[in-house]
């Protein structure tokens, strides 16, 4: 131990294993941490829980219930997010709370089991034995909270069946380090300790950094004017459609598992574990916020979290915000998405290759090489810019991509 250790030993004492003959030494030790304060949490659904036959059942008998409210409320979206989403997450709370208590009654009963066969006077082999079944008890109650090792794991570092062990969990508590900012500087060169002063000054950073976008109307206007292709009205009448139940199913089964929830805490696997319950009202309500709209400020609300964008960031400039949206939003997004890829390849200019099906970034390169490799062969002038925006999609305007879509044709109801 070293000498820090050693000062804030404040006791120690052997006490006997319930699996090996060593007996094990405890020290109680005063540590001099940082007291961080981590803020509210907020309630993220439990998954694990959607793999339960009883669970699934207790879901559809409740959903069967809560439909029953829907005349209550002035539409079906005002009942979607001020009345399901509340059940919701009082299901999982109370269904969580009971199982916890169960696990704990479990789990004392087995190490009281441990201690009485550990009291009574027969031989060793029959002692190990029982301690053995025992042992094993207590991983398989223990299996489904070893499980949730794996949520934040990404699916590229996962394998089908692949049991949690110490190297998940040491992965696990490492993310959970990196996601702890202890100090941080600002655009003054002010340095942050405390976690009142480091929230105030990512905030004041965001506010001055996602500020409305000026733009100057007689360049937009030249720019609408410079002959941009329009869609037809068949195209146009096509991306209004009302939303189908395979449209819907499409964009449900297209999101990826273990993304992170936004701020109702409902993950997109209970939209797919539950599609045969929810499908019916989901379809009503990503229906009534495309064509009805608008959508309730509640939808729209996201939790912005600061992903750091090298491995040892100390300035804000060095974390790059993230916006967690709700499920829900998502896949009415993921929806008006797949509606717009085949227009991608009719509307945009031809030497556009950036998120165009069919294209990728290298052809751009290509382009440029070809025209390069072109103009040193029959020896004419070239002149090459190279322009990068820094953090563009954030210094983009909301009225010029307004005036731009209309320009294109698209009608108010899409735009809107």
């Amino acid at each position: 131990m070293t000498d820090d250790l050693l000062a804030g030993k404040q006791g120690a004492e052997t006490i006997a294993l319930a699996f090996t003959d060593p007996l094990a030494v405890s020290i109680r030790l005063k540590l001099t941490a940082p007291n961080v304060h981590r803020g509210r949490g907020r309630w993220r659904m439990n998954t694990t829980l959607l793999n339960d036959e009883s669970f699934q059942m207790k879901i559809w008998d409740s959903w069967e219930e809560w439909k029953q409210h829907i005349g209550r409320f002035p539409d079906i979206v005002q009942w979607w997010v001020h009345y399901m989403k509340q059940k919701v997450k009082s299901l999982f709370i109370q269904e969580g709370a009971e199982r916890n208590a169960d696990w704990r009654r479990m789990e004392e009963f087995y190490y009281s089991a441990i201690y009485d066969v550990l009291q009574v006077p027969e031989p060793h082999t029959d002692k190990m034995l029982k301690l053995k079944r025992l042992k094993a008890k207590i991983v398989r109650l223990n299996s489904p909270y070893r499980q949730r090792v794996m949520v934040d794991t990404e699916e590229h570092d996962q394998i089908a069946g692949e049991y949690p062990f110490l190297h998940h969990l040491l992965k696990s508590w490492k993310r959970q380090e990196n996601r702890l900012i202890r100090q941080i500087i600002d655009e003054n060169e002010e340095t942050h300790t405390t976690s009142a002063s480091i929230l105030r000054a990512f905030a004041t950073h965001f506010q001055q950094a996602l500020q409305p976008i000026e733009t100057k109307e007689q360049s937009v206007k030249q720019l609408t004017e410079s002959g941009l292709q329009t869609i037809t009205s068949e195209m146009r009448e096509a991306l209004t459609q009302p939303i189908s139940i395979e449209e819907l199913w499409k964009a449900v089964s297209q999101g990826k598992h273990h993304k992170a929830r936004g701020i109702d805490g409902i993950s997109l696997e209970f939209y797919k574990a539950e599609w045969d319950v929810i499908k019916t009202e989901l379809l009503q309500v990503v229906n009534n916020m495309f064509t009805n709209g608008p959508i309730l400020a509640r939808q729209v609300q996201g939790q912005i979290v600061c992903i750091p964008k090298k491995s040892q960031p100390d300035k804000i400039g060095d974390y790059r915000p993230l916006t967690l949206l709700n499920a829900d939003h998502k896949i009415l997004a993921r929806i008006i998405a797949n509606r717009l890829k085949p227009l991608l390849q009719k509307i945009p200019n031809p030497h556009q290759h950036c998120r165009i099906p069919g294209t990728t970034v290298f052809d751009a390169v290509v382009t440029i090489r070809d025209t390069i490799a072109y103009a040193e062969t029959k020896k004419v002038p070239l002149r090459a810019v190279s322009l990068d925006f820094q953090s563009a999609f954030d210094k983009i305007s909301h009225n010029y991509l307004q005036e731009i879509l209309q320009t294109y044709s698209f009608g108010n109801l899409f735009v809107d």
